[in-house]
């Protein structure tokens, strides 16, 4: 490496390490909840759709949806809710947990099936290889 590079680097650590405020308590990663057994909750997840066959390397334009995910568990484990884009009319869906932390939902016309993250939801359509296969990722809101 180049002494100059060296030493930008050096200055930037430096830098990082006195200006930077370490992270507040409530600024760390806490796990998104599971639905509990035996009980009813509702959960809120904002939503990411975008093409599953996508490669972010080529993409011209995204073509993807943001929006709003409310899911009712009940304690048979079915799931209720409402997919709500941000900019397009709500939808109704239904679904189901499957066990080992997977679901499965039925939004309008799109079958998902996935499993649950450390942050949320993760769903794609099936079949999952299809160019017309979507994912929907879903981050854990606090109430």
């Amino acid at each position: 490496m180049d002494r100059p590079f060296r030493l930008a680097t050096a200055a930037f650590a430096v830098f990082v390490t006195f200006a930077a405020p370490p992270a507040a308590p409530s600024a760390t990663f806490t796990p998104a909840p599971t639905p509990p057994p035996n009980q009813r909750v509702t959960y809120t997840y904002k939503t990411f759709l975008d093409p599953a066959t996508v490669d972010y390397f080529k993409i011209r334009k995204f073509n993807v949806d943001f929006g709003t995910l409310i899911l009712t568990f009940n304690p048979e484990g079915t799931i209720q809710g409402t997919y709500k884009p941000d900019f397009s009319n709500p939808v109704t869906l239904a679904g189901r947990l499957t066990g080992g932390g997977n679901l499965w939902l039925q939004i309008g016309n799109r079958h998902f099936t996935g499993r649950f993250t450390p942050r949320g939801i993760a769903v794609v359509t099936t079949p999952a290889a299809s160019p017309s296969s979507r994912r929907l990722w879903g981050q854990f809101v606090h109430a």
